[in-house]
């Protein structure tokens, strides 16, 4: 069984991600990921940003490809 996802995809998803976290982040004026402990919710940030990288790139597919 193999991974549908390369290494390129995964990484391509986590950038995306965290740049729309700390987007978001600056733009409220907010400072709850730059203040934070980060060993405590590492596996969270990286979690959220995969899931919103994965949301970034169908909306993009769906304008770019459609």
């Amino acid at each position: 069984m193999s991974i549908p996802f390369s290494v390129y995809d995964f990484s391509g998803y986590l950038v995306a991600g965290f740049l729309a976290i700390c987007s978001v982040e600056q733009s409220s004026g907010n400072s709850w990921l730059v203040h934070q402990n980060l060993k405590v919710t590492t596996a969270t940030w990286i979690g959220a940003a995969d899931i919103i990288g994965h949301i970034l790139a169908n909306i993009s597919s769906y304008f770019i490809e459609h």
